[in-house]
């Protein structure tokens, strides 16, 4: 069940995604929420995503659940590994692994 706080969280950070360069292509604002509340409801420890652009997904499932998650992913772009440096605080990058695909 999406309880009132999680879609207020996933809105703000919708928006704040939406303001960094590059957010032509993040994920919609329902599609972050889904990921949440799937999250959520299995109790995911352990998340891979196939390009990692800008940080949208990693900022909003590791900022949500304080547990510790493995979130590991590629990107191959240089454009959006300076991106995630950049969008992401030191805490939520360093708990990142990311492969730089080729």
């Amino acid at each position: 069940m999406i309880s009132l706080s999680m879609q207020s969280y996933v809105k703000s950070k919708y928006l704040e995604f939406s303001k960094h360069e590059g957010s032509q292509h993040i994920a919609g604002e329902f599609a972050i929420l889904k990921l949440v509340e799937l999250v959520e409801r299995f109790q995911v420890t352990s998340i891979l995503e196939i390009g990692l652009g800008i940080g949208t997904l990693p900022d909003a499932i590791l900022n949500y659940f304080k547990r510790d998650i493995a979130y590991v992913g590629t990107e191959a772009n240089a454009f959006c590994l300076k991106s995630l440096k950049k969008n992401l605080s030191s805490e939520i990058y360093q708990r990142l692994s990311i492969f730089e695909t080729v």
